[in-house]
């Protein structure tokens, strides 16, 4: 939570209205050849979504957040489609998220 923290208020102090965060090192890089993958994304969407929750009202100038998380390999397992968009997807949906700013996720 702590980076995700930090990247949001950096962003807040330099004025910036619409984050766009890209989730790079949440596919190959998240640890897939250990088979940690699946719990590496699910732990990045919940602590940027708590961090929203818990902090979004102390931001002045974000507006917006954006995740842009393209969708390069779909991977299953258990009936379920196994990437980033999808852990982000699940976790904003499934949480019934709260916080005061809106959330856009894209592939």
């Amino acid at each position: 939570m702590r980076m995700a923290r930090l990247r949001l208020r950096a962003c807040d102090y330099e004025e910036v209205q619409v984050v766009v965060e890209t989730g790079i090192g949440l596919g190959v890089f998240a640890g897939k050849a250990i088979g940690i993958d699946e719990t590496v994304r699910a732990l990045s969407a919940r602590a940027i979504r708590k961090v929203l929750e818990e902090d979004g009202p102390t931001y002045r100038n974000i507006r917006a957040i954006v995740f842009a998380l393209p969708i390069f390999d779909a991977d299953y397992r258990n009936g379920k489609r196994q990437d980033t968009y999808q852990a982000f997807v699940d976790e904003f949906n499934e949480s019934n998220y709260q916080g005061p700013i809106p959330v856009l996720i894209a592939d």
